[in-house]
């Protein structure tokens, strides 16, 4: 942040890194007579998300009343996970024996941006909580989704079965809003308030399956 008499600048620049992992392990055994069976499930777990912020804008100050400012947001985020999950039911007496084998993978990948920039003016007056704001901000975000199933069973006899299915969604999502706002206490005991608001939005979905 840097200010003069007139004007004043500001960056701000911000990365952040989470790594989320996770296990887990447990077995279930049913006794029935002469008969055992067991069924165990394995999973495990592993996420990245990344996400860059750049803030920058000035101010400009041409009297003590007036003030005339722009302020942009950029903002790009980055996110994959992976997770396993195994399930296994098998007959282990009176002889050891497969009864069934389920294997589920799901890989996800996400990436996106969003672009913020922001005009704004404010009026002071010499009376005292008396103001004028306006502003007009554009918003736009982009996201790219992702996800890709695998299924993989194994019955008894070792037959196999593979299933797969992938999606993808792509999300764009524009919003515009002008504002006005005045405030004018000019009762001892009241005030007025009153403005005006335009709001535009938009949104496209690409879903594919």
């Amino acid at each position: 942040n840097h200010g003069t008499d007139n004007f004043n600048y500001f960056l701000n620049l911000n990365r952040q890194r989470d790594v989320g992992i996770g296990f887990g392990d447990s077995r279930r055994d049913v006794f029935e007579g002469n008969t055992t069976t067991s069924r165990q499930v394995e999973s495990d777990y592993q996420s990245t998300e990344i996400n860059n912020t750049i803030r920058g804008g000035a101010e400009y100050f041409w009297n003590y009343f007036n003030k005339l400012g722009v302020d942009v947001i950029l903002e790009q985020e980055d996110e994959t996970s992976r997770s396993r999950s195994l399930n296994t039911r098998r007959r282990t007496a009176p002889q050891d024996e497969l009864l069934r084998q389920r294997q589920i993978t799901d890989n996800e990948d996400q990436e996106g941006y969003t672009y913020e920039p922001t005009i704004y003016y404010q009026r002071k007056f010499p009376e005292e909580g008396k103001k004028l704001k306006a502003s007009a901000k554009y918003s736009m975000e982009v996201q790219d989704d992702g996800t890709t199933t695998e299924k993989e069973s194994r019955i008894s006899g070792n037959n196999r079965q593979l299933y797969q299915n992938r999606q993808q969604e792509e999300e764009n999502r524009q919003l515009g809003v002008f504002r006005v706002d005045f405030t004018d206490p000019f009762l001892e005991d009241g005030k007025l308030e009153t403005g005006v608001r335009g709001q535009y939005r938009k949104f496209d979905n690409n879903y594919r399956y």
